[in-house]
């Protein structure tokens, strides 16, 4: 009994000890309040819009895993597909053909200013494909290293050719994946 009493009281101490800590000590705190401004809704960049109600979807029919879209100088809208295809669309839906095969696995997609395709092809690097649909190798390596997944390709105003290399270790022929074989344009 006589030990059960002198842990409560040794308890009862404790707390006791932290109340008065917690409620004279002082700290460097000072709490200010806030009051909120009123809200002013969406405005500027964050304005609600309507723009993709404006959007359609293009049946690829049997092409599949469109990455890049690109806008031709002709007008046609332009897209690479899995099997390493670039197929060209009418904008209107109606018509799809194929443009250009560029074997691999084309990603990044633009055209340069005197109206040439360059592709990122995920295996082999980058290709250009002329006005009559030939294809030829650009590059496949960069300061003396093989480029392994060639992902996106911007053309600059001055030719300047840039572009992504998504893995220096793995290429892209290693990761598999699925794909889709419909195009949502707006």
């Amino acid at each position: 009994m006589f030990v059960a009493g002198s842990k409560l009281r040794l308890i009862s101490a404790s707390l006791a000890s932290l109340l008065l800590y917690l409620l004279f000590w002082p700290v460097p705190i000072a709490p200010v309040a806030w009051d909120a401004p009123q809200n002013l809704g969406l405005f500027d960049p964050y304005t609600p819009n309507d723009r993709l109600r404006r959007m359609r979807l293009f049946d690829l029919r049997n092409h599949n895993g469109p990455e890049d879209i690109v806008a031709g100088p002709n007008g046609q809208i332009y897209t690479a597909t899995s099997d390493g295809n670039v197929i060209q669309l009418n904008p209107s839906g109606g018509d799809i053909k194929v443009f250009a095969h560029v074997g691999g696995r084309p990603l990044g997609l633009e055209f340069n200013a005197a109206g040439e395709l360059i592709i990122a092809n995920a295996y082999v690097g980058l290709q250009i494909v002329r006005q009559d649909g030939s294809v030829e190798m650009l590059v496949d390596e960069f300061e003396g290293e093989k480029i392994q997944y060639a992902d996106d390709v911007a053309v600059a105003d001055d030719g300047m050719i840039y572009f992504s290399d998504a893995s220096s270790k793995h290429g892209a022929k290693e990761t598999g994946g699925s794909y889709e074989s419909s195009l949502v344009i707006s």
